[in-house]
């Protein structure tokens, strides 16, 4: 046989040797994919980063893949690259609208900055849209100069006067990958509330990017020394503006935390002398008390469904030894769950209210434990380390956030995930935070897992610090001269007219019975209609003319705080 012959042979049969192989494998490939036990026929979920896929599903072009069950270790944080188009002002002469339409634009850029490691902000130096082609709607601008500079995302606003006075939001926002317009917006702008319109639209946003509720209309409460050697509970919004202490008496106030639905705050106080369990309403301040039997409580915390509270007490007779109790949401029914050697205290409920994590002395050291919402089945969850506390349970994935003291010392932030291996059997895995950057501890999740807000000493005094579930991207939170403690979040909350209109349940005092002639004695003389008529008639002009000028004072001092709170922000976003 011909050499060339032969060369074109093993050519021929080389080449059918590959075509049958990439077909083999190809089929393979399909088969895999269609198979029952690697695909789901559920549609791919909306997603910004590995965090919000379930059972740990990759994030790819913004979608879970959960046909192939990829196993991806540690979280993706790629940012999503967000572009935010000047503010258009139609219509508005009044300089009170043009200073809000400046508020509502430094509003918007603030909030999806604060979002560390899911969101870019692209700088508008590097915008190249320029006017006529400028518009908010299809069609009066192009995608073009928006993809040249790498955007995902683009939003475009204008403020136009509308009925009865008030102002609208025209939103839009638009996915610049598909060139199409994702959401339109009109919202009716009050200028009280501005801030939380802001923060409800930034929220709608958010979830159509991830299909989950956003963080932008939660608050963050806190504890912080006061100058008569007290402790205030404060609360604040979740870019850190907007601050307000709602609990103040002179007192220790500590540990609050937010009831499911965020109109209750609970918190341990010595108002009464003791340590007892009491509940604030945000949107009134008004305190009722929750226990009555003496003892000493702590680390109350609301169940999922918002029908039980969880706490630590120790009754006087105890010896300082305490246990994990619960209760209704009322204060009643108290029932036991713990009973063991030592100090039980600090519990979390898992997002199914199934479970409670606790922290428990009960072998020398405290460690993290688990059991059943009933007490039952209490079993040891750490075994590294001999000092683990302040357990935090995700309220979207089976990670256990706590509060650990390593070989030097030093207390940090780790996160224990729950793996199960084949059998059912628990096999913990743990992940550091934090490390050489002072005391790091008192943790709480973001509503939605991404994030966690917790108090450092990596600058002296105790402030609070946020930063990614992955641990990065960590920075100051709040600024200002005193020690923080104990922060938490709360969950997405309604506007504060809806929350100021709830029913409250306040807990009955008895009362000491009172006789008929104290009642008399105490009683005010009755004035004659001619006294009446005479005091009504001096003291009406003048409080009316006092409360007009009370009411303009306060609209002007009202514009001049946010303008200075305006003016921190930038320089707190410069720094």
């Amino acid at each position: 046989m011909q050499p060339q012959t032969l060369l074109k042979r093993q050519a021929r049969t080389g080449s059918f040797r590959t075509q049958v192989t990439l077909a083999f494998w190809s089929v393979g490939l399909l088969a895999l994919l269609f198979s029952p036990h690697f695909a789901e026929a559920a549609p791919p979920q909306r997603c910004l980063s590995n965090l919000d896929c379930p059972k740990r599903a990759p994030c790819i072009n913004r979608r879970c893949f959960q046909g192939l069950r990829i196993t991806v270790s540690g979280h993706n944080t790629s940012s999503y690259n967000i572009a935010v188009a000047p503010i258009v002002l139609t219509g508005l002469k009044a300089k009170k609208a043009l200073r809000l339409g400046k508020r509502i634009d430094h509003q918007i850029n603030r909030n999806f900055k604060r979002l560390l490691g899911t969101f870019k902000l692209i700088p508008r130096q590097a915008f190249l849209e320029q006017p006529p082609q400028n518009g908010i709607e299809l069609g009066t601008f192009k995608f073009a100069p928006w993809r040249k500079i790498s955007a995902n995302g683009l939003i475009k606003m204008a403020l136009r006067p509308g009925k009865n006075g008030r102002l609208v939001l025209q939103f839009r926002f638009y996915d610049v990958d598909g060139g199409q317009l994702a959401l339109r917006i009109n919202q009716p702008i009050e200028s009280k509330f501005y801030r939380w319109h802001i923060h409800q639209v930034c929220d709608k946003v958010y979830h159509y990017l991830t299909g989950q509720k956003g963080i932008f209309t939660t608050k963050i409460a806190y504890v912080k020394r006061n100058r008569r050697k007290g402790k205030d509970i404060w609360v604040v919004d979740f870019d850190g503006s907007n601050r307000k202490r709602i609990v103040s008496n002179g007192h220790l106030n500590l540990m609050p935390s937010w009831s499911p639905d965020g109109r209750y705050i609970l918190f341990t106080s010595y108002m009464d002398g003791r340590p007892y369990l009491y509940k604030v309403e945000v949107a009134t301040g008004r305190v009722h008390r929750l226990s009555q039997r003496k003892g000493t409580y702590t680390g109350a915390i609301c169940s999922p469904n918002n029908q039980s509270i969880a706490f630590s007490w120790a009754s006087a007779n105890s010896g300082g030894s305490s246990d994990i109790y619960v209760m209704t949401s009322r204060g009643t029914k108290m029932r036991r769950l713990t009973k063991a050697w030592g100090i039980d205290t600090s519990p979390t409920w898992s997002p199914d209210g199934k479970m409670i994590a606790f922290v428990s002395e009960r072998f020398a050291h405290p460690h993290i434990f688990l059991m059943d919402a009933n007490g039952g089945n209490q079993t040891r969850l750490t075994f590294k380390g001999d000092y683990n506390q302040e357990p935090r349970w995700s309220p979207r994935h089976n990670e256990i956030l706590f509060t650990a003291r390593d070989e030097r010392l030093q207390y940090d932030l780790f996160v224990i995930t729950l793996d199960r291996n084949s059998s059912g059997e628990l096999e913990p895995k743990y992940r550091r935070l934090t490390q050489d950057q002072g005391t790091n501890l008192e943790a709480s999740w973001s509503p939605d897992g991404r994030f966690i807000v917790f108090v450092s000493t990596r600058v002296g005094e105790r402030k609070l610090y946020l930063m990614s579930a992955d641990g990065r991207h960590q920075r100051l939170f709040l600024k200002g001269y005193g020690n923080f403690e104990t922060p938490s979040w709360s969950p997405s909350l309604p506007h504060p007219r809806v929350m100021a209109t709830g029913k409250s349940y306040v807990m009955k005092k008895k009362r000491a019975k009172k006789n008929k002639v104290t009642k008399v004695a105490k009683a005010a003389p009755k004035k004659r209609p001619a006294a009446r008529k005479a005091a009504k008639s001096s003291t009406k002009p003048k409080a009316r003319t006092s409360s007009k000028k009370k009411a303009k004072s306060g609209d002007d001092s009202e514009d001049e705080d946010d303008d200075k709170e305006d003016k921190k922000d930038d320089e707190e976003d410069d720094d």
